[in-house]
């Protein structure tokens, strides 16, 4: 660590993973899910989404921009 500076101003990269399921009594009416974890945490800057439905499945990247994830 450099002379003067303190752990908290060390900058790096970090990484977690989550698993989120959400039931949803009309699947056919759900399009969008909003994420507002950027809002809560400015210091993430991407969040890699997956997601499996009965009609099918996919991935895309939300950041702060683009934070909603559409379905259809």
């Amino acid at each position: 660590m450099p002379h003067g500076k303190g752990a908290g101003s060390q900058k790096g990269h970090a990484s977690f993973r989550a698993s989120y399921r959400f039931q949803c009594d009309n699947l056919a009416r759900l399009d969008t899910i909003g994420v507002a974890l950027f809002a809560s945490f400015p210091g993430i800057h991407r969040i890699a989404v997956q997601w499996l439905a009965p009609e099918g499945q996919g991935a895309t990247s939300l950041t702060a921009r683009n934070n909603q994830l559409q379905l259809k």
